[in-house]
């Protein structure tokens, strides 16, 4: 009796490495990065499972029926070239992980990495090449490696991934945008936070158009202004809670107490405010969402295929080897996601298509034209507002006439989207003035934090228009300090904007923020720092920034070692700034963690 030509492959053995590699690609792959990023996901794993669970079972089921239908002898180089395909996958997620930063919208410089390439390429040629030849010895060890490696990967979810699940409360939510741009005609308290806004840069343009000083009349420019940390995850709390992230828990359990604690938003919501919070595209990165600190959540929407594409694009991006991340990078376009950027809206009207396109590349410009359009008044609840936009984060996709062009990160294109910027912020604030909503709102114009982390380490102190130190600049401390000095513009409720615009070099900082607008509101707090405008600019006020570069990988839900800093005088200066005796180490024991931060020595 003859064999069929493809008789020589045991089903259990096509299964086994069908499996690995759907497995590998579609599950194993995308998990690590869920968990080892679960914060920057607006979407619970859950959600996402049946997703993931359909990818692998598609490609799991084509490549059974590959390895089947075809003759005995392709079927077997098949096979061994689908098992190294996995084994590589594997390797190159898992051993062969090369550091290209923070995947957050900064350029990888390629051709500083190249070397990686001439690693990990060579490595990927010869597997798929020696399973190509050599696929009869392949075969006989394809299902007891398959197996192998796919205990391997569970016990590595299990042991390394899920015990850092993040909390199910995170995911509840999601953002209800019916009333983005409707407000009070009693009082309304509005925060608008530019990401990554340095403050000296908006000196510049200052300097360089007085028309600023109409744009934003009845606003104060305190340009000597301190940050609490290099990042958003732990600024926004720090302006919102005025507490400091100190490393002695995990950020997930800080963000919990600390909101829920003592914050801005649970204060004013107690005291009858209706509480609009818009996190910006991240969901969540620095907020803790409860409906006793928001008005506006309702239940988690379920994710969308686009989510699902820049899930598999990141887990792409780990496990390809070098030369290939580039296309999945595409430009922080990403492979898969820019399908979906295009289809998706497709069931949708033209206009949804569009609005949704300009959402995705010019997402500030958006806002304003969707405050321009919607903005009204229409009740006497008090309102507080809290608009957390991209700014001036990379990558840099917005010129200084608002209008697309994918640029450099470079100080000058910095400043290019900076200026674009400010005629948005400018719009936003006429329509204030049109609705006559601006007399009556209490309006704060901030950054975050500046954009040192992400290598741009410039600071203009000539834009001081004072006598400068002769000393030269610390290397080391440049990239500390351009993480520290955010943008702060304050105009008091109440205020006509008659006046044009005013400097004050109060040294203040962004945990400032709560006990101002508290005080300001004539609420009750025990908020610690002190109002913007009780601070003078003489006094010699001691404030503290805790500076580190990121996640410890070792440790999830922590940062870095944290380094301590003491500013005393004129933060963009060197002489004011001194290294604190402290530096927390991921996971140390604090008895006061979750309490306000002690800003004083």
């Amino acid at each position: 009796m003859a064999l069929n030509p493809v008789d020589s492959l045991r089903p259990y053995t096509r299964l086994a490495v069908a499996a690995l590699f759907s497995l590998t690609l579609g599950f194993f792959g995308p998990v690590r990065i869920y968990f080892g990023n679960a914060d920057e996901f607006a979407y619970s794993f859950g959600s996402i499972l049946p997703f993931l669970a359909a990818l692998v079972l598609a490609v799991m089921g084509t490549g059974i029926l590959l390895l089947k239908a075809i003759p005995r002898a392709p079927s077997e180089k098949l096979l061994g070239m689908l098992l190294a395909a996995a084994v590589l996958l594997w390797l190159q997620g898992n051993i062969l992980v090369w550091n290209y930063g923070l995947l957050d919208g900064h350029d990888i410089h390629w051709s500083q990495k190249s070397y990686l390439g001439l690693i990990d390429t060579p490595i990927w040629i010869l597997l798929l090449l020696l399973a190509f030849l050599y696929s009869p010895i392949v075969k006989k060890i394809a299902r007891p490696l398959s197996l192998l490696l796919i205990a391997v990967q569970i016990l590595d979810i299990l042991i390394v991934v899920v015990p850092h699940a993040p909390k199910p409360g995170m995911k509840r939510f999601s953002i209800d945008e019916s009333r983005e741009f409707s407000y009070s005609s009693s009082r309304n308290v509005i925060i608008v936070v530019l990401d990554t806004f340095q403050t000296d840069v908006f000196q510049e343009l200052l300097d360089e158009n007085r028309d600023y000083e109409k744009i934003f009349s009845g606003f104060t420019y305190f340009r000597n202004s301190l940050g609490g940390s290099p990042s958003t995850k732990t600024a926004i709390p720090d302006m919102l809670t005025a507490q400091q992230y100190d490393n002695s828990i995990p950020i997930d359990d800080f963000l919990e107490r600390a909101y829920l604690g003592n914050s801005l938003p649970l204060l004013l919501k107690k005291n009858k405010y209706r509480c609009d919070i818009f996190p910006g595209g991240n969901v969540g990165i620095g907020m803790y969402l409860d409906r006793s600190l928001a008005s506006n959540l309702k239940d988690r929407f379920p994710p969308s295929f686009k989510d699902v594409a820049y899930l598999i694009d990141l887990s792409l991006f780990r496990q390809m080897p070098h030369f290939l991340k580039t296309a999945v990078y595409n430009r922080q376009s990403w492979f898969l996601s820019r399908i979906f950027n295009k289809t998706e809206p497709d069931r949708r009207s033209s206009i949804e298509a569009g609005k949704k396109m300009r959402a995705a590349i010019l997402p500030d410009q958006l806002f304003t034209e969707s405050m321009i359009q919607e903005a009204k008044v229409d009740s006497r609840q008090p309102v507080f507002k809290f608009y957390h936009l991209r700014g001036v984060h990379p990558p840099l996709r917005m010129n200084d006439s608002c209008r697309l062009e994918r640029m450099e990160f470079n100080r000058r294109n910095y400043k290019r989207q900076a200026k674009g910027l400010m005629k948005l912020v400018a719009k936003f604030l006429a329509k204030l003035k049109q609705i006559d909503t601006f007399r009556n709102s209490l309006i704060l114009i901030v950054g975050d934090h500046g954009p040192g982390n992400w290598g741009l380490c410039e600071i203009n102190l000539g834009a001081l228009g004072t006598a400068l130190p002769k000393t030269p600049p610390l290397p080391g401390l440049l990239k500390i300090k351009a993480g520290a000095l955010p943008l702060m513009l304050m105009k008091p409720a109440d205020d006509p904007g008659e006046k044009p615009l005013a400097i004050s070099d109060a040294p203040v900082c962004l945990g400032d923020i709560p006990v101002t607008v508290a005080a300001a509101m004539g609420l009750k707090n025990n908020f610690p720092g002190r109002p913007l405008f009780a601070i003078t600019a003489t006094e010699s006020r001691l404030r503290r920034y805790l500076y580190y570069k990121g996640f410890k990988s070792s440790k999830q839900g922590f940062m870095e070692p944290i380094a301590e800093y003491w500013v005393r005088g004129f933060s963009w200066l060197d002489e004011a700034w001194q290294i604190g005796a402290n530096t927390f180490l991921p996971g140390w024991k604090n008895p006061a963690a979750g309490n306000p931060a002690t800003r004083d020595p």
